[in-house]
């Protein structure tokens, strides 16, 4: 159990992170809503969409990502920890 929230909580630290991200792309210039906006008023609807599928994309994949990375590294560190994780998803699936 303490397992799974800790990978809970690496998920919504990178999640945070993500969108921490963004905010500081609209602080050094580049606001992904306004340039979102300006696309679609200019009629450019398929555009839009990958773009925003792109940024949808990032903020949902980046965490998860860097969870298995830190995951998978801290496995490799201590195999206590990825036998563990093994029965942790044994159990989920």
């Amino acid at each position: 159990m303490q397992l799974l929230l800790l990978l809970f909580s690496f998920v919504v630290f990178f999640s945070l992170l993500s969108v921490a991200e963004l905010f500081i792309l609209k602080k050094l210039g580049f606001d992904v809503m306004a340039h979102l906006r300006l696309l679609y008023e200019t009629g450019k609807k398929i555009q839009v969409f990958f773009e925003a599928f792109g940024a949808i994309a990032f903020i949902l994949v980046q965490p998860v990502l860097f969870t298995s990375l830190v995951v998978w590294a801290y496995g490799a560190v201590r195999p206590d920890f990825a036998a563990n994780l093994r029965a942790v998803y044994a159990i989920l699936n």
